[in-house]
């Protein structure tokens, strides 16, 4: 915006006031996101630990810490909706942040303004046994003959070809806690998730003595913000947090809180 700068009153002429209102209206989405300090945090995890009721969950109190740390410089306001609804944000040059996801996941043209941040923690999908099978995971194969516990609808990466040729049985269940509920009832043989999801529901559902984690994960992976159209002060700012992270006691609290890898 053009800045005045006199040492008594002044009044527009009819050429500043133009000027006036064009730089004004010239004004981007970028630049009116770091002016009013208001920025849409998007997710579209539903499940635990990202979201374990109203306004609670690792992902609100992830959202609390960006705000207490931004001391009002900035306002962050998390949405949830479905992942093909913040793709079309993302497609559409809208201004916000993705949190906990990884590049792989997240199809970002070129040509938007977009960076990643460093990674906030790592995660993998673990393969997860009833306590009374004595055995590890080491490589699809390995699992030939057993019962896995899948979501309806989901795919699962490496595993998804054993289970077309019948080498491995697939019952699925609407989600991943069921799952955990009858994997420690010995109703299915594994099953396999992000282990920041798995640790989580068998701290909460208390059956730490009868499964058990696989030394060996089906893959591994780290998690990050995904910040696109950002002012640079914002982008500066996020860079900053997370790096700052490691030094966060209240980051450590919520990674004990919720299970999370150290």
């Amino acid at each position: 915006m053009v800045k005045f700068r006199h040492t008594r009153p002044w009044i527009l002429t009819p050429i500043l006031f133009c000027m006036f209102i064009l730089t004004v209206g010239m004004t981007t989405p970028t630049q009116a996101v770091a002016s009013e300090g208001k920025v849409v945090v998007w997710t579209y995890y539903l499940y635990s630990p990202f979201i374990t009721g109203e306004n609670q969950g690792l992902t609100h109190d992830f959202v609390a810490l960006l705000n207490e740390s931004a001391n009002g410089l900035y306002t962050f306001h998390l949405e949830i909706m479905p992942r093909k609804r913040i793709d079309m944000h993302l497609e559409a040059g809208d201004s916000g942040i993705v949190v906990f996801v990884n590049p792989s996941w997240m199809k970002v043209s070129k040509n938007i303004d977009h960076l990643w941040t460093e990674p906030l923690f790592s995660d993998r999908n673990g393969i997860l046994f009833n306590r009374s099978l004595h055995r590890d995971y080491d490589g699809p194969s390995s699992l030939y003959g057993l019962t896995m516990g899948g979501v309806f609808g989901r795919k699962y990466k490496g595993l998804d070809k054993a289970v077309a040729q019948g080498r491995i049985i697939r019952k699925d269940a609407l989600n991943e806690e069921l799952n955990v509920l009858k994997l420690s009832e010995r109703r299915i043989d594994f099953m396999t998730a992000p282990e920041s999801v798995l640790r989580f529901l068998v701290q909460q559902l208390g059956v730490e003595e009868k499964i058990r984690f696989s030394p060996t994960p089906l893959f591994e992976y780290e998690r990050y913000i995904l910040a696109a159209n950002l002012s640079y002060d914002l982008r500066i700012f996020l860079n900053r947090f997370v790096a700052n992270l490691p030094n966060n006691p209240k980051w450590q609290e919520l990674k004990t809180k919720y299970a999370l890898q150290k």
